[in-house]
């Protein structure tokens, strides 16, 4: 089971929504982003393996431990920065996974990953492997607002017409979804 980022659909009161081509699909073109970029870490020591923010930092991403977003069995997500924007990097550690979530698991993630265009889900901008120290790291759009969950513990319940305008974008999602 995959978990996908929902982003909210209508605009902010008072702002366009103009970058939009089409009213339910983003069409903008995006780069092929199913290929896995490989790196090496040079000088690090297998015996005291870095952390995984450290890594980060060598691939030109800034975060910190205590950026931490969620966490699930296998995977931890940042918050990072990379050059002028934030994103959100997803990092698996890969000696703490099957041999069965490696070969099936993974490769398929990456395959329904590269297929998503739709603007209500979070887009995946990269994919880097360190086999230096088995981590896979995710590089996605970070999402202001985060999860619904949050944002109502935060905020208190949404009023209906807000509720029904983001149940039908997280409808719209999910029926793209099924249609890939």
């Amino acid at each position: 089971m995959f978990n996908f980022t929902v982003k909210r659909i209508d605009p902010q009161p008072g702002t366009s929504n103009q970058t939009q081509q089409h009213p339910r699909y983003d069409l903008r073109p995006r780069k092929h982003r199913s290929d896995i970029q490989h790196i090496s870490i040079a000088g690090a020591s297998r015996d005291k393996p870095p952390s995984p923010t450290s890594v980060l930092r060598r691939f030109g991403l800034t975060t910190y431990s205590s950026f931490e977003l969620g966490c699930g069995h296998y995977s931890k997500v940042y918050k990072a920065y990379q050059a002028d924007r934030e994103v959100a990097v997803k990092v698996v550690k890969l000696d703490q996974v099957g041999s069965d979530f490696k070969k099936r698991f993974i490769p398929r993630e990456r395959e329904c990953w590269s297929k998503l265009r739709h603007r209500n889900i979070c887009e995946l901008y990269q994919i880097v492997a360190c086999n230096d120290f088995n981590y896979l790291f995710m590089v996605m759009e970070f999402c202001h607002n985060g999860d619904l969950l949050t944002y109502i513990q935060a905020n208190g319940p949404l009023s209906d017409n807000t509720g029904r305008r983001w149940m039908r974008g997280l409808l719209e999602a999910v029926n793209y979804l099924h249609k890939l």
